[in-house]
C-alpha cells in the first residue's frame, strides 16, 4: 500500500516525465529483458548429470583441495555443481553472442565494447 501512494505521488509530480527518470526506466528495462534472454537461451539450456559433475571433479581435483588433502566428491558437489554450471554458462553465452553477432552482421566498435 505505501508503495503505491508513493507511485501515485511520483505520477502527480510527474516524476515519470523526467528526462533522467525515463532514461534509467528505460536501462532498466534493457536490463530485464537482457535478463530474460540470458535465462531462456542460456540458464534454462544447461543440463547437469551426475556423469557430468563426477567428470568435471576429476579433471579440476585440485581446485577442490583443502589444507593440502585431497577432496571428497560428495563434501564439494555443490561447490562443483556451481562452478560447473558457471563454465556452462559462460561457454554458452559466448556462443549465443557469437551467434547473434554472425547472425544481424554486428560491427564491434572498440569504443562501444562495455
Amino acid at each position: 500500500v505505501a508503495d503505491q501512494l508513493l507511485y501515485e505521488k511520483a505520477k502527480r509530480l510527474q516524476y515519470d516525465s523526467n528526462p533522467e527518470m525515463l532514461k534509467q526506466m528505460e536501462e532498466i528495462k534493457r536490463q530485464l529483458l537482457v535478463a530474460k534472454v540470458l535465462t531462456q537461451d542460456v540458464l534454462s539450456k544447461i543440463e547437469v548429470d551426475a556423469k557430468d559433475l563426477k567428470n568435471y571433479f576429476e579433471a579440476h581435483k585440485s581446485k577442490y583441495f583443502q589444507n593440502k588433502k585431497p577432496p571428497d566428491f560428495e563434501k564439494v558437489k555443490s561447490t562443483v555443481e556451481n562452478d560447473y554450471r558457471m563454465e556452462k554458462s559462460e561457454s554458452r553465452y559466448r556462443a549465443l553472442i557469437e551467434e547473434l553477432v554472425k547472425g544481424d552482421q554486428v560491427r564491434l566498435l572498440p569504443e562501444n565494447i562495455k
